[in-house]
């Protein structure tokens, strides 16, 4: 089983697309997001093991970490924001020169240790943050129920309830067509996260990406 950062709710949609596709009648090229690794590489991975689907476990999201922009100790958020971002942002210029390729570009990303990084400044550096409030929260954040004095931790726990409901959508799907693997085409941001997830549940077991991207 194919899962992608899409939305249960455009299954109908993402099959309609993928059955064109794996009977050689549309160029991902044509559409709008076609570049994007839901395309690229489930797609092409779905048809060449032949696979009837490509299913979606997304869920409805998109905070930024930028609302978090206030508050006491947010300036160790801020530097390690910034040193991500940098250490993103190196990579990408290699790409942009061109030496750096696609395929070590995602292998860098799934590196251990890369995750790591991410996770942390998004999911455990965030509650060093007190006393403060959101800059310009959207609709997914209910400011209604937000302390405050945890303004870090409500962050995380906005995040974190959004990667519970892609979990939820994995191990449900899972449930319905009896996997026994699992593949999760996803931003990086969310790795380390659902990694924590799973590791929790005997269920299932982890195999790292690396161990596939030689």
């Amino acid at each position: 089983m194919i899962a992608i950062e899409r939305l249960p709710e455009e299954q109908a949609e993402l099959d309609s697309i993928y059955n064109l596709f794996a009977s050689n009648q549309l160029q991902l090229s044509t559409l709008p997001d076609g570049r994007s690794e839901s395309y690229q590489l489930a797609f092409n991975l779905a048809k060449n093991l032949k696979l009837k689907k490509v299913y979606g476990v997304n869920a409805p999201g998109g905070t930024s970490q930028s609302i978090l922009s206030n508050g006491e100790n947010i300036d160790m958020y801020k530097e390690e924001g910034m040193q991500v971002r940098n250490m993103a942002r190196a990579q990408l210029a290699k790409i942009q020169d061109g030496s750096l390729s696609i395929r070590d570009y995602i292998l860098f990303l799934n590196q251990p240790e890369i995750i790591q990084k991410t996770h942390h400044l998004r999911y455990i550096m965030p509650s060093r943050v007190t006393n403060g409030k959101f800059t310009n929260p959207d609709a997914m954040v209910d400011t209604a129920f937000v302390n405050p004095k945890y303004i870090g931790a409500e962050l995380t726990s906005v995040f974190k309830n959004r990667d519970y409901k892609i979990y939820s959508n994995i191990v449900t799907t899972q449930l319905k067509q009896q996997s026994k693997r699992i593949l999760v085409v996803i931003g990086q941001a969310h790795i380390g996260s659902l990694q924590s997830i799973f590791r929790d549940d005997p269920a299932f077991k982890i195999i790292e990406a690396t161990q596939y991207l030689r």
